[in-house]
């Protein structure tokens, strides 16, 4: 009895001296881990081994994901931001309960990429996510309600399949940059007087088929808006141009909409009232503000003043009528309806019209 119990005896011994000189594994070791897992997931799951894969170093591979091209990690290899460009041939849906497990993750960004359905909530689990976007791809809808409670900075979700813009999205009062432009919408503009965006700089919805009538009070609230893009949806009715008086903005894009009306107001030349809206639109705080009004239809009133010669560069191609002013030889008028006689600098290949039947005989 004693012979067999020293041999298990040095068993015992032994097992214990190998334990004891095992170092324990670190919480850094468990997170490279998670964190392989992670995009190990997301890289099968979208064709990553046959397609994308090839062209990005190191995704697929035992090498550290900090090391993978697209990714960087900060100071203690967490996985901070995750950067994929011109993958076409990323395929499927964003695969549900993987990215959402990335604590640390603050900015995902896929450009170019055929990926295709919803985005999955779970994403959003993840506070510290600031930056997002998905653009050049074949996402869609509906946008889940968890992005609403959401700490987003910058969302681009532009040149996708979106179909709708949920007035929650007005609720995310951290939104700095805003762009679902070219989206096949093709409804009601969103209730943007509802919207809480007081830090948003920057929106662009061109191009997403979507109607209405613009109101002052729809972007109030906005009040750090600088960027502003409406154009190529079919919008009417008259621009509130007094936007441009009480926001800061320096870009506006509003051609291919169906606003009408007087796009300067017929004050007499020389008044301070038009020597303001002059100095607010082209001198505001020393920015340099680019009107894009191609493909409207506004009647323009242009006076004979220099200040306002800066606005002229953007006028062909629209329906606008009256005369042209002297002061107005920066710019290029053909194809508008500019009744003769015209200036002596006016050559026909600048200020050739598409219509002069409503000119006076």
């Amino acid at each position: 009895m004693m012979k067999m119990i020293k041999p298990l005896c040095l068993v015992a011994l032994l097992i214990a001296s190998v334990v004891a000189v095992t170092p324990p594994i670190t919480k850094q070791e468990i997170v490279a881990v998670n964190q392989t897992k992670i995009l190990e997931t997301f890289f099968l799951a979208t064709n990553g081994p046959s397609g994308w894969g090839r062209r990005y170093a190191g995704w697929g591979t035992p090498s550290p994901v900090c090391t993978w091209k697209g990714v960087t990690c900060n100071e203690k290899d967490k996985v901070v931001s995750i950067e994929l460009q011109q993958v076409s041939d990323m395929k499927g849906p964003i695969p549900a309960g993987v990215l959402g497990s990335l604590g640390s993750l603050k900015s995902f960004g896929i450009i170019g990429s055929s990926l295709q359905g919803p985005i999955p909530g779970d994403i959003f689990d993840n506070l510290k996510l600031t930056n997002l976007t998905i653009r050049e791809s074949s996402i869609t809808g509906p946008l889940p309600t968890e992005m609403a409670t959401s700490s987003l900075h910058y969302l681009d979700l532009s040149f996708n399949n979106i179909q709708t813009i949920p007035d929650w999205i007005g609720t995310i009062s951290t939104l700095v940059y805003l762009d679902m432009g070219v989206n096949p919408i093709n409804g009601p503009a969103p209730n943007f007087a509802s919207w809480n965006l007081v830090h948003l700089e920057f929106l662009r919805l061109h191009q997403t088929g979507i109607f209405g009538t613009i109101t002052y009070d729809m972007f109030s609230k906005m009040k750090q808006l600088t960027h502003l893009d409406l154009s190529l949806n079919r919008f009417n009715g008259t621009f509130p141009f007094q936007l441009i008086y009480q926001l800061p903005i320096t870009q506006l894009y509003l051609r291919g909409n169906q606003f009408t009306g007087t796009l300067l107001p017929d004050f007499p030349t020389g008044s301070k009232l038009e020597f303001v809206y002059v100095l607010y639109l082209y001198l505001h705080l020393h920015r340099y503000l680019y009107v894009d009004l191609y493909f409207l239809s506004f009647d323009v009133y242009l006076h004979d003043h220099p200040t306002l010669s800066y606005l002229f560069r953007l006028l062909y191609d629209n329906l606008f009528t009256g005369s042209l002013p002297n002061t107005a030889q920066n710019g290029n008028y053909w194809n508008n309806r500019f009744c003769p006689p015209y200036p002596s600098w006016c050559a026909s290949s600048r200020c050739m019209p598409q219509d002069t039947t409503a000119c006076p005989k």
